[in-house]
């Protein structure tokens, strides 16, 4: 199995907003950018929410757009989910969250954690990454159809995508 990205969405949703009136709004944002990633960089990506004053008396999973979702049950909260996750998973899985408890118990148990604030930095770059590859999409298009335009000096595409590849360790 390879890495497993575990996300702490009200966590992530409340660092970027606050925790307002149109969570729905916020959540369904969070998973739209969540499936961009995954997309992107090919990891198994899941978000864990609380839901442990409305909850039900199991949690709650659904998969949304490739993410796998987790609702806590009622009475319980979220950290209590993600850290059960962690202790399953130990190195195979990346944290994301801003809580110390979580955190610490990711360091114990040899899993990797990320600050909301570093996670949203790969984000970025992730987009921007995304948007090169459309770029480049489009210019190996032109260029089958017989138009040379561009930076001769540029790198080949297959070398572009070696060097992506290597980025994602």
């Amino acid at each position: 199995m390879g890495l497993y990205l575990i996300i702490d969405g009200y966590n992530f949703i409340g660092s970027n907003e606050g925790l307002s009136v149109k969570l729905q709004a916020q959540r369904d944002h969070l998973i739209d950018r969540l499936s961009s990633y995954q997309k992107i960089r090919k990891i198994p990506v899941c978000v864990v929410f609380d839901a442990w004053k409305e909850g039900g008396l199991s949690q709650n999973f659904e998969m949304i757009k490739g993410i796998e979702v987790i609702y806590s049950r009622l009475g319980e909260k979220a950290d209590q989910v993600i850290i059960r996750m962690i202790k399953r998973l130990k190195e195979q899985c990346i944290v994301v969250s801003s809580d110390r408890e979580i955190r610490n118990c990711a360091e114990k148990s040899g899993a990797t954690s990320l600050t909301i604030n570093e996670f949203q930095s790969k984000l970025f770059d992730a987009d921007k990454d995304m948007a090169e590859e459309e770029k480049d999409i489009e210019e190996s298009e032109r260029f089958s159809k017989g138009q040379k335009r561009g930076n001769p000096n540029k790198l080949s595409k297959k070398e572009r995508a070696k060097r992506s590849k290597l980025k994602k360790l």
